[in-house]
């Protein structure tokens, strides 16, 4: 354990001096540069990296600015709040459900994570702003596959990074801490980290005890039992299977942790090579050592990642730690938010590793997103303790080094997508669909709630495994002569379909009885 000056000091955070609020314009500037050029990618091109689970945000922000559904969760679960959709509803109300219009604002929680960091840096803890943008580095020039992970319309990747700063900032008012934690909390259970994290550095500061912070813990406990009581309460008029399913789906309050099961378990004989990938996968991916191939080979494949990397950042980790110890005296107050982020990011890998059933899948790295808090923590603690000037340059280089490395796999698949963007595989199909005249089709999953987005629901798809909108499965049923079934052809395009029509990597087929069955279009 680091060892910590736990005496009050002289000077508390909040009484520190605060920089002019015109200093953190030039740095802030910069970051939403920086955080714009690594989204545009994933928000600009729809064919970049979106699928049917980000559909069903897009969907559930549609209904809800039509009138047609309360989304309280995301559709087809007892858990996970739909919050991103009530965040997403206005965008689409005003310029129509798109990709676009989906993931900015997940852009715009992006970059108002940046300035509440740079904020709490410099007018908190008093560090030069430029300090303060190296030390934000790892959220600000994330890597290729960070980056769109955290504006992925996923219903809660970006989300927790944010609850994270703010349950900081609100740790000394016990009513708007409980509110927010209990919010925080059903929309994602990633946000007990930040609750375990505050009363952790209490404890280490020596106050946990007293009589006035455990006043405010239970009061903190009532207004989060608050919040279930008032979700719990909410249930019953949440459209939990998309618009017209208030009332007919049960649920409870304990959905939320009953839903556990799925995820939560103690594998002891996985630990190793749970430990390895999260190491080599998700740290690896985070972090940028992780060397890969991105994009589809019918299109090109783009190296990313740097296996050397790990080295520069295992020695930027190993000087901040020393002089993070060495320096100490001069650490004051700045300790407990350093060590706060620390222990967010130590949370959020070894919950993943030792107590996940589904840790080996490469789908899940937006599980461990919260370590990208881990450096900034760590380096909060280093620029604090009054290091050296070399010592001070070392470790800055590195990060500069690391962030240059990031920003040059950003910038070549923005140049790749800009030189020859590859063609929008969902869109074609929906553009097919509807040349075609179909209306009514069924799909899998991963096919029917994309193509019902792109199509503005002009083309209802259902599912035909997981079910997500049952009013889709009620309309397609109806018009079942009308409906085609879509297959997908993995073996595309190797090899043709043998039924149907191809399109790209799907077959689609005309199934009504006592029709031609001859299908529509032709193969393209």
């Amino acid at each position: 354990m680091i060892p910590i000056p736990f005496k009050a000091p002289a000077m508390t955070e909040t009484e520190a001096p605060a920089a002019q609020p015109a200093s953190l314009v030039p740095v802030l500037s910069l970051a939403v540069v920086l955080i714009t050029f690594r989204s545009v990618v994933w928000i600009a091109f729809e064919q970049a990296a979106f699928d049917s689970d980000q559909a069903i945000i897009g969907l559930m922000a549609k209904h809800l600015g039509e009138g047609r559904a309360f989304p309280l969760f995301f559709y087809g679960q007892h858990y996970m709040l739909g919050v991103e959709a009530f965040l997403v509803a206005p965008f689409v109300a005003i310029a129509g459900a798109s990709v676009a219009t989906i993931k900015l604002p997940l852009l715009l929680v992006n970059i108002g994570i940046a300035a509440l960091l740079l904020w709490q840096l410099v007018r908190r803890l008093r560090l030069a702003p430029w300090e303060a943008f190296f030390v934000s580095s790892f959220f600000i020039v994330a890597p290729a596959l960070a980056s769109q992970r955290l504006v992925e319309a996923q219903g809660s990747n970006i989300e927790p990074l944010l609850y994270v700063l703010l349950l900081w900032e609100l740790r000394e008012r016990p009513v708007a801490f409980g509110l927010l934690a209990g919010l925080a909390f059903f929309h994602r259970e990633f946000a007990a980290y930040a609750v375990a994290a505050v009363v952790a550095v209490d404890v280490l500061g020596g106050r946990a005890f007293t009589r006035e912070r455990l006043r405010d813990y239970a009061v903190s406990w009532g207004m989060f039992a608050l919040v279930a009581f008032v979700v719990n309460s909410s249930r019953v008029n949440a459209d939990l299977l998309g618009p017209g399913t208030a009332g007919s789906v049960a649920s409870s309050l304990d959905a939320q942790v009953s839903s556990w099961h799925q995820f939560v378990c103690w594998p002891p004989k996985e630990l190793t090579l749970n430990l390895a990938w999260l190491f080599r996968e998700n740290l690896g991916t985070l972090f940028n050592w992780k060397t890969q191939l991105w994009g589809a080979a019918q299109w090109r494949q783009i190296r990313i990642g740097y296996a050397w990397m790990g080295l520069p950042l295992g020695i930027m980790a190993l000087v901040s730690g020393l002089y993070a110890i060495r320096g100490r005296r001069h650490l004051q107050t700045n300790w407990q938010f350093g060590i706060y982020l620390m222990l967010i990011g130590l949370q959020a890998a070894g919950a993943y590793a030792v107590l996940g059933c589904l840790v080996r899948d490469g789908t899940l790295v937006r599980y461990t997103l919260l370590t990208l808090f881990f450096p900034v923590g760590l380096l909060t603690l280093f620029v604090s303790s009054s290091p050296p000037t070399w010592a001070r340059s070392l470790v800055f280089g590195l990060v500069a080094l690391w962030a240059l490395g990031s920003l040059v796999d950003n910038g070549r698949i923005l140049a790749a997508f800009i030189h020859r963007p590859p063609p929008s595989s969902a869109r074609g199909l929906v553009d097919f669909l509807e040349s075609n005249g179909v209306k009514y089709a069924r799909g899998s999953y991963w096919v029917a709630y994309q193509t019902d987005l792109l199509s503005q629901e002009r083309i209802t798809v259902s599912s035909i495994d997981k079910v997500r909108v049952a009013e889709y499965q009620t309309i397609v049923d109806e018009h079942d002569d009308q409906a085609v079934l879509i297959l997908e052809n993995p073996e595309w395009p190797a090899k043709a379909c043998d039924d149907g029509v191809g399109y790209r990597m799907w077959c689609v087929q005309y199934l009504e009885r006592g029709r031609n069955r001859t299908s529509p279009g032709r193969q393209p």
